[in-house]
C-alpha cells in the first residue's frame, strides 16, 4: 500500500506544482487517480497531505548534488526518485540527508528506488511519530545502529 500512496502523492504534488489553483485542479486529479485504479481513501490522503503540507508558494528548488561517495552507493533510479521528491517539495534537504545517512548506517546498500520509496514514505507520513525524522540511535552496549 505504501508504494501506491506514495505514487498518488507524487501525482497530486505534480499537479499542485503545475496549477495556480490547486483547489479547482483537485477534482480533475481525483478523476485521474480514480481512472488509474487508486482507491478513494488513497486519493483523499494524498490530496489532504499536499493541501496541508506542501508549500503554497512556488519556489525555485535548490540544487542538491550527490557526492562521489553517495553516487557509489546509490542506483540511478534511487537518486532519480530522491531528487524528484525533493524538486516537488515533498522532501526537504534534511529528509534527503536522513535517508542517505540511514541507508549508509544500516548498510542498506545499494540505495535503490525501493529503499528511497520506503524511507520517504516513513518520513512523509510520520509512521513512527517522530517529528525529527527517523528514530535512529547507536546502542552503546554493542555499537549497533537501532531504529
Amino acid at each position: 500500500m505504501n508504494n501506491r500512496l506514495l505514487d498518488a502523492l507524487i501525482i497530486v504534488a505534480e499537479s499542485a506544482r503545475r496549477s495556480s489553483d490547486f483547489v479547482a485542479e483537485s477534482r480533475q486529479v481525483e478523476e485521474e487517480l480514480l481512472d488509474k485504479g487508486f482507491s478513494e481513501d488513497e486519493i483523499d490522503k494524498a490530496i489532504r497531505w499536499v493541501a496541508d503540507r506542501l508549500p503554497k508558494k512556488k519556489s525555485k528548488p535548490s540544487l542538491r548534488v550527490l557526492s562521489n561517495f553517495e553516487r557509489i552507493y546509490m542506483t540511478t533510479e534511487g537518486s532519480g526518485l530522491l531528487m524528484r521528491l525533493r524538486n516537488l517539495g515533498l522532501l526537504t534537504d534534511e529528509h534527503i540527508e536522513l535517508i542517505i545517512a540511514r541507508a549508509l548506517l544500516l548498510d542498506e546498500l545499494p540505495i535503490d528506488e525501493e529503499s528511497v520509496r520506503n524511507m520517504a514514505f516513513v518520513l512523509l507520513f510520520d509512521l513512527k511519530n517522530h517529528r525529527d525524522g527517523f528514530s535512529m540511535y547507536i546502542d552503546s552496549d554493542d555499537n549497533q545502529v537501532e531504529n
